[in-house]
């Protein structure tokens, strides 16, 4: 019995070294080990950079909803950032020039002799 056992292990051994040479993997097994064993770089793959989420990818696993909640209000305030830029901006801009002149188009290259 003990072999049998020992026999199947090696066989799922074999086709997942097998797998991943080929390119399949199991991604959702994958990426839940990846993200216990290093959340920074799990976090990194699917193409979170910023350092504040990084710093704070140890705790994700230890306090999911309290990481949640810090996201919820970086979000709301990186929203809130953007709308009194924009109301800044629309303020300071001038009035589009809805004359049309000639010298919008761009010059031929000079020519070198």
């Amino acid at each position: 019995m003990e072999k049998a056992s020992r026999e199947e292990l090696r066989k799922k051994l074999r086709t997942k070294i097998h797998n991943k040479r080929n390119g399949h993997t199991n991604s959702a097994q994958d990426l839940a080990q990846s993200v216990r064993n290093d959340p920074q770089s799990a976090l990194m793959s699917l193409g979170i950079d910023d350092p504040e989420i990084l710093n704070s990818a140890k705790n994700m696993l230890k306090n999911p909803q309290g990481v949640l909640n810090n996201l919820k209000s970086m979000l709301n305030e990186e929203q809130g950032n953007k709308q009194t830029t924009k109301n800044d901006s629309d303020e300071e801009c001038a009035p589009p020039n809805t004359l049309q002149e000639d010298d919008d188009e761009e010059a031929p290259p000079p020519s070198s002799l």
